[in-house]
């Protein structure tokens, strides 16, 4: 072996070495969390929206639909292209609510509905929760999905981590910005093996579509028995192209509050 390709092979190795060090720090530190971009309009409310986006999307794109219903005080929780942890992020935005004494509503899209499962947990009736196509579980997948992702998943993980600091970087171009490949495929890793409390006791409302391809609306009736829940004729997490309708579901749910 050349001294030449010792050398790449040991950058290569390097690489990888170094990014998963670095990504441990990160889980260990609870730097894996999303960030939290608050806007306050009115200081003296404390009534706080916090308002958490599904894959590939960002909060302050994924949300525009329903921009009117923020209220004065929101924050987007926005990803990192660090990669995810929703339990790291509950924790954040449980600590925002806390030092701040808010009163807070939560909407959730898609995946982030794993953060939500924490939130009620913690803190309990001290929150409002509203889901849009909500996936708490590999369970709440359709099938085949669930079982291509649960074996899937661990092996595009174990391809980031061998590729290193380029995992990092934004080449994954989606609504609201480029994302990481580590941020999508700690994503689809939290889907099938985070495992969030199921506790839907503060979940007031559910906007379902009629034609998801990816979810289990029966599953979801079962998981939300006592949320509301507003049905909608589109596909899973449209909120572009079906953004009227989305608004509406949401207005019906906050009128029944």
């Amino acid at each position: 072996m050349s001294i030449r390709t010792k050398v790449i092979l040991g950058a290569i190795l390097l690489n990888a070495i170094t990014f998963t060090l670095t990504r441990i720090w990160w889980a260990l530190h609870g730097e894996l969390a999303a960030t939290l971009e608050t806007h306050i309009e009115n200081p003296e409310d404390k009534t706080m929206t916090y308002l958490i986006a599904g894959n590939l999307n960002q909060a302050d794109t994924a949300f525009d639909f329903m921009k009117s219903e923020f209220g004065e005080n929101y924050t987007f929780v926005q990803f990192s292209t660090k990669g995810w942890s929703p339990k790291a992020t509950a924790k954040l935005i449980a600590q925002d609510i806390k030092e701040h004494s808010y009163e807070a509503r939560v909407f959730t899209i898609s995946l982030g509905d794993h953060v939500a499962r924490y939130l009620e947990r913690d803190l309990g009736s001290t929150i409002k929760v509203y889901a849009i196509n909500p996936c708490p579980t590999r369970e709440a997948l359709q099938s085949p999905l669930g079982a291509v992702l649960k074996f899937a998943s661990p092996v595009a993980e174990l391809a980031c981590h061998a590729c290193g600091w380029a995992s990092y970087l934004p080449v994954v171009p989606s609504w609201g910005g480029q994302y990481s490949p580590i941020l999508l495929i700690d994503q689809y890793w939290s889907i099938c093996y985070d495992s969030p409390p199921l506790v839907t006791s503060n979940t007031y409302g559910l906007v379902c579509s009629e034609y998801d391809t990816l979810l289990d609306n029966n599953v979801l009736e079962y998981f939300y028995l006592d949320a509301d829940i507003e049905y909608i004729d589109c596909g899973h997490s449209d909120v572009v192209n079906s953004a009227e309708k989305y608004y509406n579901a949401i207005c019906n749910l906050l009128e029944n509050e």
